[in-house]
């Protein structure tokens, strides 16, 4: 979250906090910003990438955190770049709150088909 990457960063605003890390030496920072989608920082990169959310019917945001983290991991593990694997992680986020509890109630055929909207 920008507060967990400002509170390690040691400064305010969530963007400059992320590219402060990626300045000490992180490879990699993903700031979920919730319905709004991503920002990835890459060491890698000039500039940041922005991944929009999707739109979708909110009824539970419990465990799309986790979702999202979980989808980011595989894209990642898959050598993905890094604009798909934040619209997979999104979707994923996006799928879940769809429905009520902390449990993924969607399928990898059903994150693509989200993604296939953007």
């Amino acid at each position: 979250s920008g507060e967990e990457a400002e509170m390690l960063a040691g400064i305010k605003g969530e963007i400059k906090a992320c590219k402060k890390l990626i300045k000490k030496g992180l490879k990699l920072v993903v700031l979920k910003q919730g319905k709004e989608g991503c920002t990835i920082f890459s060491s890698g990169l000039v500039n940041s990438i922005k991944v929009p959310g999707f739109k979708v019917e909110e009824t539970d945001p419990t465990g799309a955190g986790d979702s999202f983290d979980g989808a980011f991991i595989v894209g990642y593990l898959a050598g993905w770049d890094l604009k798909r694997i934040g619209m997979f992680a999104n979707a994923t986020g996006a799928l879940k709150v769809q429905f009520f509890g902390p449990m993924a109630n969607n399928t990898y055929e059903e994150v693509l088909k989200l993604m296939e909207t953007a």
